[in-house]
C-alpha cells in the first residue's frame, strides 16, 4: 500500500486489508486468507499484556527453518520449516510461495495433507500452498542432533514437491538448521460473536523478538475479520497501516545475518 493509499485509509478508518477487495486477489483460487501483522516493537508489550489476550492458555512451540546460507530456497520462494510442540504433534512444512497461483499436480491437488491460501499482510499478499506432515516426537532433535538425516524429516510427497519447484538442485541433508526460535502462541476473547485473533511471541537466540497478530478466515469473511484486528491493534495503540515484512523473511535474513 502506497504512502498516498495509507493516509486515505487512516482518515477513512478503514482496515488495513483493503487490497483484498480486489476481484483479480479474490480470483486466486483458494478459499481461506491468513492475515498478517508485524508489531512494531515499540508496542510488543502493550499488545501481549491486551485485556483480550488469554494468557493463561499458552501454546508453546520451538521452530526451525532450512536453507542454504545465502538462502537459496527462499529466493525460489520456497520455505521449509519444523516445529516441535509442547503437546507433541510435531511438524514439518513445505511451503511454497508465490506472487500469482501456480499449477499444481493432480496428486497433490488431491492430497489431504495440502493447504492453499494467500498468506496477506496490510498491501502485500502471496497465494502459497503448503505440504504438511506429522513427526513423531524426538525426529526434530534427532536430525538436529546428527542421529538422523534432516531429509528424514520430510516425507517422498513433501520432497518430490519441493524438487518439482525449486529453481536448482536441493541437497536437503546439506541445509542449514536456523534456529531455535521460542514461540508463546495465545488467542484473544472474542468480542461480541466476534473472531478471535492469535497473538504471537517469537524469541530468537539472541534475544531479539517478534510479535505478530494473525486470523485464518475464508475469503468472504475478510472484511469482517480484518476490521476485528484493526480494532484490536487500534486499542492497544497500534498504528495497523504500519509498514510491514514478513515474519519468515526477517527470520531467514536474521539467521543468515543480512
Amino acid at each position: 500500500m502506497d504512502a498516498e493509499k495509507k493516509r486515505a485509509c487512516r482518515a477513512a478508518a478503514c482496515h488495513p486489508w483493503t487490497d483484498l477487495a480486489d476481484p483479480a486477489l479474490r480470483g486466486r483460487r483458494v478459499r481461506t486468507v491468513e492475515l498478517k501483522f508485524l508489531v512494531p516493537e515499540a508496542s510488543h508489550e502493550a499488545v501481549l499484556r491486551a485485556p483480550m489476550v488469554d494468557r493463561r492458555n499458552v501454546r508453546l512451540r520451538q521452530v526451525w527453518y532450512f536453507d542454504t546460507p545465502d538462502l537459496v530456497l527462499r529466493e525460489s520462494g520456497l520455505i521449509l520449516r519444523a516445529r516441535r510442540n509442547r503437546r507433541g504433534d510435531d511438524d514439518a512444512v513445505v511451503k511454497l510461495r508465490r506472487p500469482r497461483p501456480v499449477p499444481l499436480p493432480g496428486r497433490v491437488r488431491r492430497s489431504p495433507n495440502l493447504r492453499v491460501e494467500l498468506d496477506a499482510l496490510p498491501g502485500m499478499s502471496w497465494w502459497s500452498a503448503a505440504l504438511g506432515r506429522t513427526l513423531s516426537p524426538a525426529a526434530i532433535r534427532s536430525a538436529l542432533r546428527g542421529k538422523r538425516s534432516l531429509s528424514s524429516l520430510f516425507s517422498a510427497e513433501q520432497r518430490g514437491f519441493l524438487r518439482g519447484h525449486a529453481e536448482h538442485r536441493v541437497d536437503l541433508d546439506g541445509l542449514s538448521g536456523l534456529g531455535p526460535i521460542e514461540v508463546a502462541r495465545r488467542r484473544t476473547t472474542p468480542r461480541n460473536g466476534g473472531p478471535g485473533l492469535v497473538v504471537e511471541d517469537w524469541t530468537y537466540p539472541d534475544g531479539f523478538r517478534l510479535v505478530e497478530v494473525s486470523a485464518r478466515c475464508r475469503i468472504d469473511r475478510v472484511a469482517r475479520v480484518a476490521t476485528a484486528a484493526r480494532n484490536f491493534l487500534t486499542e492497544q495503540g497500534v498504528d495497523p497501516h504500519a509498514d510491514q515484512r514478513t515474519k519468515t523473511g526477517v527470520s531467514l535474513e536474521r539467521f543468515a545475518g543480512k
